[in-house]
């Protein structure tokens, strides 16, 4: 992927913009990247005030928004929160480096064979053992007390008899479930929950591997709970987040609304909205975080704070069901700022790439190097 190193010709292009002479791949690279170049302050600074100006007011009027300005800022941003983000990175792929003389060398090589992004899919396994790949099967009744609503929702009925099943989603897909009870629960990609079709009087516990969204209907005489390879989750009224992936370095619970209790090894602590609990070994440490990142993957965007790169592709990974590797030096870099999860590959790339980090694609594979 080719950057913009020659900032007289971005500030050419910034002045052609203003004066509506630019082109439309030139019109979509400066309204979809407008905030990284903000950081340019080599290429802004020489803008007149009026300039200036005039250019924010018409950044933040069209289907875009910028991002506070931060003169100091450390950490670089991601994403120009643009509101039809799909259709103007397929579009910006066509032009935007287009624009640039090709005496640059790209610090991406990105395969001609497009990855798409994950979607809604999971194979579900009834207690008699017959798998049902969601995807390919029709909308409807599927076993007793089960019936598959849509391509993204699983909605069971309370049995008369209590049954196991297993919903499970690969690298690349994800999906919804409505349990017995009315629960709701959405897993991430790579991520399995086990649960009954019919919960006891006393006692609703399912268990989860990977990551799960939880909308739980509470009910104080039969306490919901949520078993990992870390411990448990108990709500007590409650929507929240707990992401177990065993590639993880810890076990991150993220309370949205309501309470719950998370405990491990003996050890409990009850977690206020906007908390979030860590699990590590047979310790637990709570922290007020930014609900967002948490639970992003739900709303359609990765969201990154801080993040390093390691964190950053597996994510990415689970998604586009893609093995990384690394060559040389890991990139030490952080992140902040969101991608949409119906990009491409290839388009994900192209951003994290901005950032001086190079990626190459062979295959299924993608090879990060600094």
């Amino acid at each position: 992927m080719e950057r913009y190193n020659n900032r007289k010709e971005l500030l050419k292009m910034v002045q052609k913009y203003l004066a509506g002479k630019a082109t439309a791949a030139e019109e979509a690279f400066l309204k979809a990247y407008y905030d990284f170049f903000e950081d340019e302050e080599n290429v802004l600074l020489q803008l007149r005030s009026e300039e200036r100006r005039l250019l924010e007011e018409r950044m933040e009027t069209g289907i875009w928004s910028t991002v506070a300005r931060k003169e100091s800022q450390k950490v670089k941003k991601l994403w120009p929160r643009i509101a039809a983000a799909a259709s103007v990175l397929i579009a910006l792929s066509v032009g935007i480096y287009a624009v640039m003389h090709n005496r640059h060398k790209p610090s991406t090589q990105l395969a001609s064979t497009v990855i798409p992004p994950g979607k809604n899919g999971a194979i579900l396994t009834l207690a008699n053992g017959r798998k049902v790949v969601l995807e390919a099967t029709a909308n409807g009744q599927i076993a007793a007390g089960v019936k598959k609503s849509n391509d993204s929702l699983l909605v069971y009925q309370e049995s008369a008899a209590v049954a196991y099943n297993t919903l499970e989603t690969p690298a690349g897909r994800q999906y919804t479930v409505v349990l017995p009870d009315g629960s709701k629960v959405i897993l991430n990609a790579e991520s399995s929950l086990h649960y009954p079709t019919r919960f006891d009087q006393n006692n609703r516990t399912v268990e989860l591997s990977g990551e799960g969204y939880f909308q739980v209907v509470h009910n104080s005489a039969s306490p919901f709970q949520v078993k990992t390879t870390a411990g448990t989750i108990q709500d007590v009224g409650t929507e929240f987040d707990v992401n177990a992936y065993s590639d993880e370095p810890v076990q991150k619970t993220t309370l949205v609304e309501g309470a719950v209790l998370v405990s491990t090894a003996g050890k409990s602590r009850k977690l206020e909205p906007g908390q979030q609990a860590a699990v590590t070994g047979d310790e637990i440490t709570v922290k007020t975080v930014d609900i967002e990142e948490a639970i992003a993957w739900q709303k359609g965007y990765f969201y990154f704070d801080h993040a390093d790169i390691k964190e950053v592709m597996r994510q990415i990974a689970r998604w586009y069901k893609v093995e990384v590797t690394y060559e040389g030096p890991i990139p030490k870099k952080q992140f902040k700022g969101k991608i949409y999860r119906n990009v491409d590959l290839q388009e994900a790339l192209k951003i994290l790439a901005y950032f001086n980090v190079h990626f190459r694609i062979e295959g299924k594979k993608v090879i990060v190097s600094a």
